[in-house]
């Protein structure tokens, strides 16, 4: 930092003081100095910033003080930079950053007392020393390697500074520390030759003596040990039976390489074709289960040993299954309670080592095998037995011990046959014929458990004959019509003699006949009735003691039975609706009922939906000629139907309307109100049924409204009056404004006339809705008379309804007029000079919105009075 910091200074002095100049000869800059003798100038070279003792000469006299100047533009000498008061002087003050050599002119000043001398002259050049920049360096594509390589070309960058004639030296370490120069490599680039060890590389660059070497960054060439100790260790058990689920392969940990490892393990199944095994990538590996003899390695890489080595070789052997144990039965294998079988006949196995151990087992349930003592060959001749038992063999070899067991042979001893019973089906009687449900025949047992059967039957439970197809365990028999006998015999392999079962009989009884029933003399009822007593037959057939039971029924299809009604003839119960009658009968086993004929008592609805519909014009004023009355078409009673219109003026008392015995009627002109209703009769529902009442309404002409207040009022200018009249009961009053009713002003019987600019005489009418008053009410509204004074009204409701739709100014003493409306912002909405014509709410055509709005007049009187008013307006809706 020193260093940098003089020279810093002194380049900042350079161009102020210094005189230089340009030496052809030296391509140097030279400062110019005051003339003296040639022999006394000492030349003398540095590098910039070197530190160079520039030795005094000796004095002539002892002096006190010494000061080293330095001659400047204009034969300037000035103090010297750095220490300049010494004997000597150093020269690493002298600094030059520029490209080319600088020459500085240098002396001491030596003072003794009022002595001063001038010695020691010295041509001091500083050479230029730039410093060396932009010295890298690059690595070729391939830095790591394994076990030695010969790296590519390491690229070096073009450098800058120093006095540019660069000098390389290329430098390799294998420790990262000590470098040494590489004989011969002193290019730009550098190829390094095969090494075997890891080695760092740079690039030493000089330029001038006066120029530190730069030393580039460094590139290292990476050589890593080859993999080893790739070594798998097998599992406790290696050798199986048709197939076995080996322990983990244990492989150690390998080394070499750059200390990070991928495995992969591989399997072959002839231990020459090895193929990866997808995701065994760990160091150790558990094979799964396996059925053939599979061979197990390990390859191994790390970083740049790319090249896998691989491990020795695990051999999990599995030794093929035992095959082909099969043992074949005798010629007879079944009998009949004991037998005595030939010799069965063992294969000779498979699989295994080919040394074959046999044991044969016998069992009496096919389940639960014991070993048979001595039964130890390949055949076996079974002993005499007595009761079904079923023989194996089974067979170890080697490796293979678990016993392998061939199939099974059943030696079937039949015991006699047994359990051959009949059931009869649920019904067994029958009425007339009958058609029998199934037999179920019981499963026997004994003999060699397949059975055959047949079906026997008779008439006299003597001879019996076979059944034809009769042939299965149950039977389910044809349809007979007499009493019949069954039974089923039983045989069953070597067990051929028959064995019968129990017989079962199937009854047949005569049919039930003569089952009749009589109707009462009355059975037509309306609405209600209480039938007299139904009279039955006495039937038969059957066996003599029968059973009734009566039903009813409300559509003749649907039958239910009548509680406790269960003689020979039936009282039926009062009913409300049309009812079915009929008995059923059954008698012993004659179960199924045999229904009688059905008699009808016959119950009519009530007359209904009696109802009339009024003439669409149903009120008159003081006569009408009603159109027809509409009647419904009942329902109920015998379908057929006599009909009696009435009338009557009171809706209490009615009368018989002669020749009114039609479905609709058409009344006669009346001058009262009248009512109307229809009376109805059909069949036995003799009693008369009543429609609803039609009213025809007639009314009166009302009389002409009586006013409550006086048929004259006086109000003032622009004001208002309430009329009323004296109001009755279910009138109506509408307020007109002249004689010929031409405008309707109000409807109601208290009338607030609107605000008056002149004297109007307002017209009443009453109404009851249909007739209206001959006569109008009249009431005159009169304005006091004119006065000098000028109104506007205050708002107005330009609504189209033709009441105060417009604002006027009102004044029955104006001469002349000018009338102006504005908006609340004072822009010109409306003006004229004509007293009859008011401002309607627009502008431009445009209805202005609800609000104020200001006015002001200018008028003059008929007498020649000036008035001058201004106010608001309001517009409403």
């Amino acid at each position: 930092m020193h260093k940098f910091s003089l020279a810093l200074l002194f380049l900042l002095l350079i161009p102020c003081v210094l005189l230089a100049r340009l030496s052809t000869r030296h391509s140097s800059v030279s400062i110019h100095r005051e003339l003296r003798p040639a022999s006394a100038v000492q030349p003398v070279t540095i590098c910039s910033g070197a530190t160079v003792v520039i030795l005094g000469e000796t004095p002539v006299f002892t002096p006190t003080v010494y000061t080293w100047e330095v001659l400047l533009q204009g034969n300037n000498w000035v103090n010297a930079p750095g220490i300049n008061s010494t004997a000597d002087y150093l020269s690493s003050a002298l600094l030059n950053a520029s490209s080319a050599d600088i020459m500085f002119d240098i002396r001491r000043k030596i003072i003794s007392g009022n002595t001063v001398a001038y010695d020691s002259f010295y041509e001091v050049t500083v050479q230029s020393s730039p410093p060396i920049v932009n010295n890298s360096i690059t690595s070729p594509a391939t830095t790591d390697f394994c076990l030695s390589g010969t790296p590519a070309t390491l690229t070096g960058s073009t450098p800058i500074g120093g006095n540019g004639n660069f000098v390389y030296r290329w430098q390799s370490s294998t420790d990262n520390i000590n470098f040494t120069t590489i004989t011969g490599a002193t290019t730009k680039d550098y190829t390094p030759s095969l090494i075997s060890t890891t080695t760092y590389y740079r690039r030493s660059v000089s330029a001038g003596n006066c120029v530190v070497p730069g030393i580039s960054n460094t590139i290292t060439i990476l050589i890593v040990p080859p993999v080893s100790n790739n070594n798998i260790t097998a599992p406790p058990i290696t050798i199986f039976c048709a197939a076995g689920d080996p322990g983990a392969i244990i492989g150690s940990a390998a080394s070499g390489g750059n200390g990070t490892y991928a495995y992969q393990w591989q399997s072959s199944t002839n231990n020459t074709s090895f193929i990866n095994i997808p995701g065994a990538n760990t160091k150790d590996y558990t094979p799964q289960t396996v059925n053939a003899t599979t061979y197990y390695r390990r390859s191994a890489t790390s970083g740049s040993c790319t090249v896998p080595v691989l491990s020795n070789t695990v051999t999990i052997a599995i030794a093929s299954a035992i095959a082909d144990n099969t043992i074949t039965a005798p010629t007879i294998g079944n009998f009949c309670m004991s037998g005595d079988p030939a010799n069965i006949t063992g294969s000779t196995p498979s699989g295994g080592d080919g040394a074959y151990a046999y044991q044969w087992q016998s069992s009496s349930d096919n389940t639960n095998f014991t070993d048979i003592s001595g039964a130890n060959t390949k055949d076996y001749n079974p002993q005499t037995i007595g009761t079904t038992t079923y023989y194996r063999r089974s067979v170890t070899s080697g490796t293979c011990a678990v016993p392998v067991l061939s199939n099974t042979v059943t030696i079937v001893i039949a015991s006699a046959i047994a359990d051959n019973t009949i059931t009869a089906p649920n019904i067994i009687s029958f009425c007339v014929t009958g058609d029998p449900a199934n037999m179920i025949g019981s499963t026997p047992s004994g003999g060699d458990g397949t059975y055959v059967y047949q079906w026997q039957s008779s008439t006299n439970n003597t001879t019996f004959t076979d059944i034809s197809g009769a042939s299965t365990k149950d039977y389910n028999p044809t349809a007979i019509n007499v009493t019949t006998y069954y039974r089923r015999s039983i045989t069953s392999g070597t067990c051929a003699v028959p064995v019968f079962s129990n017989t079962v009989t199937i009854v047949i009884a005569s049919a039930i006949a003569d089952n009749t029933i009589t109707a009462p003399t009355i059975s037509n009822f309306c609405v209600t009735g209480d039938p007299a007593n139904i009279s039955g037959s006495i039937p038969s057939g059957g066996n003599g003691t029968y059973a009734y039971q009566w039903q009813s029924s409300t559509n003749n299809t649907s039958f239910t039975d009548i509680s406790g009604a269960n003689t020979k003839d039936y009282n039926p119960q009062a009913i409300n609706v049309t009812t079915y009658y009929r008995r059923s009968v059954t008698s012993g086993t004659c179960a199924v009922p045999v229904l009688s004929n059905t008699v009808t008592i016959v119950i009519a609805s009530a007359i209904a939906e009696n109802t009339l519909t009024a003439p669409t014009v149903s009120s008159f004023c003081v006569t009408g000629d009603p159109a027809n009355i509409a009647g419904s078409t009942p329902s109920g009673g015998d379908g057929t139907y006599a009909y009696q219109w009435q009338s009557s003026t009171n809706n209490t008392s009615f009368t018989d309307i002669s020749g009114g015995n039609t479905k609709d009627y058409n009344p006669q002109a009346i001058s009262t109100t009248t009512y109307y209703r229809r009376l109805v009769t059909s069949g036995s529902c003799a009693t008369f049924t009543l429609s609803n009442v039609v009213v025809i309404n007639v009314l009166s002409t009302p009389t002409t409204p009586t006013l409550i207040t006086p048929l004259n009022v006086t109000i003032k200018l622009g004001s208002s009056t309430t009329l009323s009249v004296d109001a009755q009961p279910g009138m109506i009053y509408k307020w007109y404004d002249s004689a010929t009713k031409s405008t309707l002003l109000f409807t109601g019987s208290t009338f607030v006339t609107p605000a008056l600019g002149t004297s109007s005489t307002f017209y009443v009418e009453s109404s009851n809705g249909l007739c209206s008053s001959a006569g109008l009410g009249m009431a005159q509204v009169k304005i006091e008379p004119p006065f000098a004074d000028i109104y506007v009204p205050n708002a107005f409701t330009p609504n189209g309804d033709g009441q105060n739709d417009e604002v006027h100014v009102h004044g029955e003493l104006i001469k002349t007029l000018g009338f102006y409306v504005y908006s609340q912002w004072g822009e010109l909405l409306f003006t004229t000079t004509d007293k009859n014509r008011g401002w309607d709410g627009t502008y431009k055509g445009k209805l202005q919105p609800l609000g104020v709005y200001i006015y002001t007049l200018r008028a003059t009187m008929n007498d020649g009075q000036q008035i001058n008013k201004k106010g608001t307006i309001t517009l409403l809706q």
